[in-house]
């Protein structure tokens, strides 16, 4: 077995065992096709990041693929904007990503803002590891380039 079916099988053991982390909490399940509307919903309402996308055993999260949606978009950074303003603070920081990837001017405002430098935590969800980091720290990583986009 590869290293990453190895990881993806311990990924899921660990989170079977997991008794408090409740399946609603977590989005495996990507309607096809996704309108712009429930992609909107759905990043509006994001309890978490997940940077590069993929989920449990290499499966997309149904963010990631929400968030591809609205970039496609032909009004994507007016979305993002809107998100920026009403979404959760993992919804906001979608959006900040997806501000950076259409070039919007207000990528600059916004990841300058007093959201951007807030050391609340949001949970992120990178490979197999869930945890929580800054909001700063991660605006910090899509300014530095370590994250361009979701």
């Amino acid at each position: 077995m590869t290293m990453r079916v190895v990881g993806s099988l311990l990924c899921l053991a660990l989170l079977g065992a997991c008794s408090n982390w409740p399946r609603q909490r977590f989005c495996f399940t990507v309607p096809s096709p996704m309108s712009e509307r429930r992609a909107y919903r759905l990043i509006k309402t994001a309890p978490r990041v997940w940077p590069d996308g993929w989920g449990i055993a290499g499966a997309p999260s149904c963010y990631a693929a929400a968030y591809r949606v609205l970039l496609t978009s032909p009004d994507a950074s007016s979305q993002f904007s809107r998100l920026f303003e009403t979404g959760t603070p993992a919804g906001k920081l979608y959006a900040l990503a997806g501000l950076q990837q259409t070039k919007s001017p207000l990528f600059d405002r916004y990841s300058h803002s007093t959201f951007a430098e807030s050391k609340a935590p949001v949970e992120v969800f990178e490979g197999c590891v869930i945890r929580e980091q800054p909001i700063a720290t991660i605006v910090a990583r899509l300014l530095s380039g370590d994250l361009y986009g979701f």
